[in-house]
């Protein structure tokens, strides 16, 4: 690491925290981040190690990057990217403000009191309509082509909703970066993960000392690759831009056809619209290419397993298949939080030893043998944040039980999130599961009450409602390429924590200026824009309904923190409970098989998946890439599969740069024109 890496790594992250919202919701550009594996990050380093590396090399060897120092300034960038977009802040501010609206147009929310509940420190204007505030963001303050100063953003709304969130959202990234320090050494030594995404990266900053080019691009296949993939991406750019005067090299295939003939598929899975029209994803064919078989295996027939085991088990039990609701559950969500919660139990268990030293070094202080310092500290600052975190969720009216029980269910939601990354290279998704619909299933309205519900519901929005942009995937896979040129852990985490806080110092007035100076109406019909204002207050609205119908409401609302934890207070979903141990146990069985029998094809990641629409979009590039490894192992044997890892390489490098070329395209058009161009994307949308 050196000072030119950390400048690099510093400008590179203050750019992404302070144009990414400006990028995609005032321009209405291609997203710079949109995924784990986002293009601005990775096509930027693609581009260096092509073109800018050996043109430094040319002009003075010591000029050039080393791989320490690209591997450094991507992680910076990579903590980064979780702040403005969806991960964090993109719902944060429309989450807590923008409700305000929708609220004074509904009527049962109004008979019902839902605001009543809500700590008015926690949200701007005390969740009130104000036309100064509230107006502000939805039409914007800008006059023509006159723009707001900051001085003029009517800051005094935010000051407590800030002083109030801040904390807790710093605390929970030093929690997530501490948990992925302790977790570090068991999954890259003891369990050897691949990490596809940190191994992609970590390829192109190989380097040879006597040439320019790096080993990698002296590869013939490679560039086949490359060229192959980056002509489809420039071909099918030019005709998403000029449609009638160019052609298109199709990519995606209907199969929609076979619902007309099995309408039950509909019933038994909402994102059947995805799976029977399979889209090729260059990138994902190559990591699916690189990973174990039953790992991709897995992935690729995901959609396909979960609507035939919706419809055989479920109506085995008299569940209605397909009706889960977002944030209160249902059965499809309850067995995937019943899948993270088995994952976990096998990660604990797998490293059951090192993790229990690493617990003893931090809480006696004495050295053990075989942990490193890093883990140690990270632990103690782990316990430290995570206590602070509950105490604050409980000062701001939380009932401790519930405070406890929230803290654990993100970081579930984060670790299990990170394995499936770190271990199928899956940069695309979410879990389909909310904290809120766990408890609600397992306690029930009665039990939890109107105030838990809503504010459970309002710290779901704000950290778990879009977590296709997450920390601590992030840094997982930086802290990989870190490490894998010797930079130290301990290093790295005080680094990511550092430009964390420089992000959210740069993001916060960036974002919040921006919200009030253009508004959100320019973004016509968007998730964040008119869905998001909507969870927590439907969500608390339907259990005050069904509280007040069953004359429990006022009993509920007068319960104390210790009668809210006694079973017989408790409303508990049978078909929570059976859907949440399904999910338990077929991971564990699963879990076993495979440890038991090297031919078990299945890898539990599945259960964790499937029934989302990320499989749905992604399982036939999954399938694709399962099946060429098949050919090419089974046929061609060693070297012939190490050849075609070259070429899958160059279809990765080929991507991303014509993600890139159409980015850089649509930014120049934009700033030339002032009109909206055309936007070409190369992964799914989330939002």
């Amino acid at each position: 690491m050196t000072i030119r890496a950390v400048i690099l790594g510093l400008l590179a992250a203050v750019f992404i925290a302070a144009v990414t919202y400006i990028n995609d919701h005032v321009l209405l550009l291609t997203h710079l981040v949109a995924s784990h594996m986002p293009i601005f990050v990775f096509g930027s380093l693609i581009a260096a190690v092509i073109l800018i590396n050996p043109i430094l090399y040319l002009l003075r060897r010591r000029w050039r990057l080393r791989p320490a120092e690209l591997a450094f300034s991507t992680m910076l960038m990579l903590v980064v990217c979780n702040i403005p977009g969806y991960g964090l802040l993109g719902v944060f501010f429309k989450g807590l403000s923008m409700p305000a609206n929708v609220y004074q147009n509904e009527a049962g929310w109004k008979k019902h009191n839902l605001l009543g509940y809500i700590p008015p420190h926690l949200l701007p204007a005390e969740g009130k309509y104000v036309p100064e505030f509230t107006g502000t963001i939805y039409q914007g303050m800008r006059s023509q082509d006159t723009n707001v100063s900051l001085g003029e953003v009517p800051w005094k709304y935010w000051a407590e909703p800030l002083t109030a969130w801040m904390p807790l959202i710093v605390l929970m990234a030093v929690a997530v970066i501490c948990l992925g320090l302790i977790l570090h050494r068991q999954w890259t030594v003891a369990e050897r993960l691949r990490y596809p995404i940190a191994d992609v990266a970590s390829t192109f900053f190989e380097q040879d000392p006597e040439r320019a080019a790096p080993p990698l691009l002296r590869n013939r296949i490679f560039w086949w690759g490359l060229g192959i993939v980056l002509f489809v991406r420039i071909v099918n750019g030019i005709y998403h831009w000029y449609p009638d005067k160019s052609v298109s090299i199709p990519l995606s295939f209907s199969f929609h056809s076979i619902a007309n003939e099995y309408p039950i598929i509909m019933q038994a899975d909402q994102w059947w619209y995805f799976t029977l029209m399979p889209t090729i994803y260059p990138t994902v064919i190559a990591i699916a290419f690189m990973l174990a078989a039953e790992v991709s295996f897995s992935l690729a027939i995901a959609p396909l397993v979960f609507p035939v085991v919706s419809i055989i088990i479920f109506r085995m039990v008299d569940v209605e298949i397909g009706q889960d609701d977002y944030m209160r559950g249902g059965p499809s969500a309850w067995q995937r939080f019943g899948s993270y919660l088995a994952m976990a139990v096998m990660i604990a268990y797998t490293g059951r030893r090192y993790y229990w030293d690493v617990l003893k070094g931090a809480m006696t202080f004495r050295g053990i043998a075989g942990v490193q310092s890093y883990a140690v500290w990270a632990c103690r600052f782990f316990m430290v944040s995570v206590l602070m975190l509950i105490v604050l969720l409980t000062g701001l009216g939380l009932d401790w039980p519930f405070a406890i029980l929230i803290v654990g269910l993100f970081l579930l939601t984060f670790l299990g999130m990170s394995r499936i990354n770190c271990e199928t290279g899956l940069f695309l998704g979410l879990p389909r599961w909310q904290a809120l619909g766990i408890l609600l299933g397992l306690f029930g309205s009665a039990a939890m009450g109107p105030q838990v519900i809503i504010i459970v519901g309002i710290l779901c929005v704000i950290f778990t409602m879009a977590p296709w942009e997450s920390l601590m995937p992030f840094f997982m896979n930086g802290l990989r390429m870190c490490t894998n040129q010797r930079i130290r852990p301990g290093r790295v985490g005080a680094s990511a924590m550092s430009i964390y806080l420089l992000g959210l110092v740069v993001a916060v007035p960036v974002m919040v200026w921006a919200i009030h100076n253009y508004g959100v109406l320019r973004e016509g019909w968007r998730w964040s824009t008119w869905t998001l204002p909507r969870y927590y207050y439907e969500a608390t609205d339907k259990s005050v309904i069904e509280l007040d119908n069953a004359g429990k409401l006022s009993q509920s609302e007068s319960f104390t923190p210790m009668e809210r934890l006694d079973p017989h207070n408790w409303d508990y979903d049978s078909k929570f409970l059976w859907a949440a141990g399904l999910g338990v146990g077929v991971v564990l069985v699963v879990s076993f098989m495979r440890l038991r029998f090297p031919w078990w094809p299945l890898h539990p990641v599945i259960f964790m998946v499937w029934g989302t629409r990320q499989m749905a979009e992604l399982s036939a590039s999954f399938m694709l890439g399962w099946g060429i490894k098949s050919i090419v192992t089974n046929l061609g044997g060693t070297q012939t599969y190490r050849a075609a890892k070259n070429l899958m390489f160059g279809a990765i490098a080929g991507d991303l740069t014509g993600g890139l070329i159409f980015m850089a395209i649509g930014v120049v058009y934009r700033q030339l024109t002032g009109t909206q161009p055309p936007i070409y994307r190369i992964f799914p949308v989330m939002n």
